[in-house]
């Protein structure tokens, strides 16, 4: 049983919660006019920091036969989605999201514009080590119907500020799995029997390197950079450097 179990799960093993990724397919028309707001949908998929797989409920009526109670299917409700994402320095996560709603709500004249012109689609991801997509998901209809409160204060030092925002959609599908991201193999770097050399498997999330970095610096740049935008730690000799959104990792 114990080796059955060791069998399977080594040939299928466990899907990793951090390996996900977020992208905004379409967005409305009165965002792509503001400036700055497509480099901002390019890039926000850096600043998600949690979401989720909307769940799906089977709507059901309960009719009775002769005192047998039975259910029957007549529709089909999703989850609302909730995304995190973390703030830069410049806010310009938020004004997005504050643009968004100013597209749903005209505060001049609190009128409702029309749906179509306010909703957008977008793509979540669930990703394996070799940076293929093993399930992905798209939400068409989508817009923000909250956006949640940035808590500061004199206690958070060495934190950073989240936005939580749910939204809504109209409809959920499966696609097609894509490569989001490739890492690169790498044999031995030039210059020393065995000086940096790096089996040529795809880099771990973890791996201790026992060897000078003063001809790797470069390539560890490269392995590292995966697009993921997620926290990494490697450990270099006796040290331990921890990456994250933009690099991060400067060996000296």
């Amino acid at each position: 049983m114990i080796d059955d179990f060791k069998a399977t799960l080594g040939k299928r093993g466990f899907a990793k919660p951090t390996m996900f990724r977020v992208e905004f397919t379409n967005i409305p028309d009165v965002m792509n006019n503001t400036r700055g707001t497509n480099e901002i949908v390019r890039d926000l998929h850096f600043f998600a920091e949690t979401a989720e797989f909307p769940g799906t409920q089977i709507l059901t009526h309960e009719l009775r036969y002769y005192d047998m109670p039975a259910k029957f299917a007549y529709g089909k409700a999703h989850d609302e989605l909730n995304i995190t994402f973390r703030l830069d320095r410049d806010f310009q996560v938020k004004k997005l999201f504050d643009v968004w709603v100013n597209s749903i709500y005209d505060r001049e004249t609190g009128n409702m514009n029309y749906k179509v012109d306010y909703s957008g689609s977008l793509q979540i991801y669930q990703i394996m080590e070799n940076g293929v997509s093993s399930y992905a998901i798209e939400l068409e209809d989508v817009f923000p119907t909250q956006i949640g409160q940035i808590s500061l204060g004199w206690d958070q030092s060495g934190s950073y500020s989240r936005l939580p925002v749910t939204f809504t959609f109209k409809r959920m599908r499966t696609v097609a799995n894509k490569t989001i991201f490739r890492r690169p193999t790498f044999g031995s770097v030039a210059g020393g029997s065995g000086v940096g050399s790096i089996s040529s498997g795809l880099l771990n999330a973890e791996r201790t390197i026992n060897e000078p970095l003063s001809n790797m610096k470069s390539e560890l740049a490269s392995m590292l950079d995966d697009g993921l935008g997620a926290f990494r730690q490697i450990s270099v000799m006796d040290k331990t450097q921890l990456g994250g959104l933009f690099g991060g990792f400067d060996f000296v």
